[in-house]
C-alpha cells in the first residue's frame, strides 16, 4: 500500500490495514480484481482519495516513528538476554 497499490488480497496484514472502499480494495476473485482495477482506471479522483487516506493511516499506525522504538526495545531485550547467557 505504501507503494501506491490500491488493491490487495484479504490475507494476513492486508485485512488489517486495508479498509475496503476507503483506502483500497480487497479482492479475492478475478471478477473482484477486475472491478477494482476498472474503478481505479475510470475514476482518478477515487484513486487520489484512497491514496491520501492510505498514507494518513500508514503514518498514524505503521511509520518508523511508531515501530522504531518498539523494534529497538525488542532488540535491546534480545541483546540483554544473550549477554546474561554468556556470563
Amino acid at each position: 500500500m505504501a507503494c501506491g497499490l490500491h488493491i490487495a488480497s484479504p490475507l494476513g496484514v492486508n485485512s488489517e490495514v486495508a479498509e475496503h472502499g476507503a483506502n483500497g480494495f480487497l479482492a479475492e476473485t478475478n471478477s473482484q480484481w477486475i472491478a477494482a482495477i476498472e474503478m481505479l482506471l475510470s475514476d482518478s479522483e477515487i484513486h487520489w482519495q484512497m491514496g491520501a487516506a492510505r498514507r494518513k493511516m500508514l503514518r498514524r499506525g505503521y511509520s518508523l516513528q511508531i515501530y522504531g522504538p518498539k523494534d529497538a526495545s525488542i532488540l535491546w531485550d534480545i541483546a540483554r538476554d544473550g549477554e546474561s547467557r554468556t556470563q
